[in-house]
């Protein structure tokens, strides 16, 4: 059964309606993970299990594109989700699915790092330091709010991954350094402070209150990360499609020749995407059976 995409500011989406008309198949799919191909349950629908099996036989290229390390990746994506590359630690890193081989590694250098670090202890703001990946989810972090449950439940959840961070000599390169706060003040006081980092705001996938603001090299996201595979399998990002549904997603989002958001992204993203039915409804099922 074809579903319904609704439509979002035509005039900012006419690379879609070019799409439509053209009756292409996208030759890569970049998918985001967290509130869009995982429901509320942290699970991916039948439904689109089959339709990630459907592309594989039609020889659409199936790129994950999440935010999560690659060990919290490997807790959701169990061997019935058939992709075939993770852009993962939201472009730090990229794997061959199949074979499991590292392509990209992308890392603050040590110096870099302890810059951050000492910025964010005068701020008094709760940080995590990432190691590089695929070794993501081991961090050092110091905490100063008193009041932070998002923080102190992922303390809890890699209670044997994690350190408080006591000197600096304990740092070395890292994948990313996360801050989590309450509002959104803090990621705009991070992006003037760090403005020579690449700072990316994500809303948490833990309570969807909390704002996360990740630090990275200049350069590195999800985007980036996109185009680098592209060229590594010779293709362009105008006969690719992309699904996401957080700030995040907008550096590969803006870039594809079909972007799309789930309906519970935020407002000022359906604005801007076309929009199709919500993670707990099997988006991807929707995109794929009502335009092809």
């Amino acid at each position: 059964k074809k579903r319904l995409l609704l439509p979002a500011n035509k005039d900012k989406n006419i690379r879609n309606e070019n799409f439509k008309m053209e009756n292409k198949l996208p030759q890569l799919f970049f998918i985001d993970l967290d509130g869009t191909l995982l429901n509320a349950k942290k699970k991916v629908s039948d439904a689109d299990k089959h339709c990630l099996k459907e592309m594989g036989k039609q020889n659409i290229c199936r790129v994950i594109a999440t935010g999560r390390s690659l060990f919290a990746c490997n807790e959701v994506l169990k061997s019935d989700i058939e992709i075939d590359y993770l852009i993962f630690s939201n472009g730090a890193g990229i794997i061959n699915w199949k074979d499991k081989t590292l392509l990209y590694d992308k890392y603050l250098s040590q110096k870099e790092t302890i810059e951050i670090v000492e910025k964010l202890s005068d701020l008094e703001i709760d940080f995590q330091v990432r190691q590089k990946v695929p070794n993501s989810h081991k961090y050092f972090y110091r905490r100063y709010f008193r009041h932070n449950p998002d923080f102190d439940r992922l303390n809890r959840k890699y209670a044997n991954c994690v350190r408080e961070l006591k000197q600096l000599n304990q740092l070395q390169e890292s994948a990313r350094v996360i801050t989590i706060a309450p509002t959104v003040e803090t990621f705009e006081l991070l992006k003037t402070e760090f403005s020579q980092f690449e700072i990316t705001r994500v809303t948490s996938p833990i309570n969807h209150r909390s704002v996360w603001t990740e630090i990275y090299p200049k350069g590195v996201n999800k985007g980036t990360a996109c185009g680098f595979l592209l060229s590594k399998l010779n293709l362009k990002f105008a006969t690719t499609a992309g699904l996401g549904n957080d700030y995040n997603d907008i550096d590969f989002l803006e870039k594809v020749a079909s972007p799309f958001v789930v309906a519970n992204a935020p407002q000022s993203m359906k604005e801007e995407y076309k929009i199709t039915v919500t993670n707990n409804e099997s988006p991807l099922s929707a995109i794929y059976n009502y335009f092809y």
